[in-house]
């Protein structure tokens, strides 16, 4: 039986071939599995915000971008997720606190510059 870290490198391995095989909500589900195995992890997080905002599961981009951010707060690509994600709701004002903190951490951050 595999250990808990060559687990979550294969259901990675999987979430990345299902994404790029477009099956995104399969990648999305899977990617969950892989927070939940490692609640703590940013980078788990990130990437399941990131195949929710494809999808358009603004509810899910948004929740997991905050988690990656909380576990995480240095990581700039969490903040243009939850962003684009807060944008796509309407919810401009918060998308532009975000993106200002996202910029404070990064002032060459191309992503956020060409969302505001």
């Amino acid at each position: 039986m595999p250990n808990k870290k060559e687990l979550t490198l294969y259901l990675q391995s999987q979430v990345r071939r299902m994404f790029q095989a477009n099956r995104l909500h399969e990648a999305a589900n899977l990617n969950y599995r892989v927070c939940q195995l490692n609640p703590n992890n940013a980078d788990a997080w990130y990437s399941l915000s990131f195949i929710c905002l494809q999808i358009n599961d603004l509810h899910c981009a948004e929740n997991a971008a905050r988690k990656s951010i909380s576990f995480n707060p240095k990581r700039t690509e969490s903040y243009t997720v939850l962003g684009i994600a807060l944008q796509k709701q309407y919810r401009y004002e918060e998308a532009l606190t975000v993106y200002k903190s996202g910029l404070s951490l990064n002032t060459r951050n191309p992503d956020i510059y060409n969302n505001i």
